[in-house]
């Protein structure tokens, strides 16, 4: 007894599906995958018990221990550090800015610092840390 089959001769292969599921797998990878940041200007942080996760960051001076400033990885110095402070806060009135130093900095220097972004009338600063 022959069965009678439904496949002709000229059968196709159809290969959208699996092009579908493919960039299916593919936007899967994409939206699950954690990208390091790589710093440009790297410094030791201290590490401690507390610690909390940040905002929106208007404003990221780095202090390295050479005693170099940068706000917002470009490099300023103490004598131009106000006025390079306001260009990168631009108009916002009441910006978080982020202080990192290195844990070799001087006491004094962090001080100088923050009391510079006080008398710009800023409030809202915080010192970033690595949790314990």
């Amino acid at each position: 007894m022959k069965l009678n089959s439904t496949l002709s001769d000229e059968s196709v292969l159809l290969i959208t599906p699996l092009i579908d599921i493919m960039f299916l797998i593919l936007i899967f990878f994409v939206l699950n995958s954690s990208f390091t940041e790589n710093r440009a200007i790297e410094v030791d942080i201290p590490k401690t018990i507390t610690g909390s996760a940040l905002g929106d960051i208007e404003s990221h001076i780095v202090l390295t221990i050479e005693n170099r400033i940068f706000i917002n990885e470009v490099e300023t110095t103490k004598s131009e550090f106000s006025v390079a402070l306001l260009q990168s806060i631009g108009s916002n009135s009441n910006p978080i800015i982020i202080i990192e130093g290195d844990k070799g900095i001087s006491y004094d220097f962090l001080m100088s610092i923050m009391d510079r972004v006080k008398v710009l009338g800023f409030d809202n600063i915080s010192l970033i840390v690595n949790k314990l």
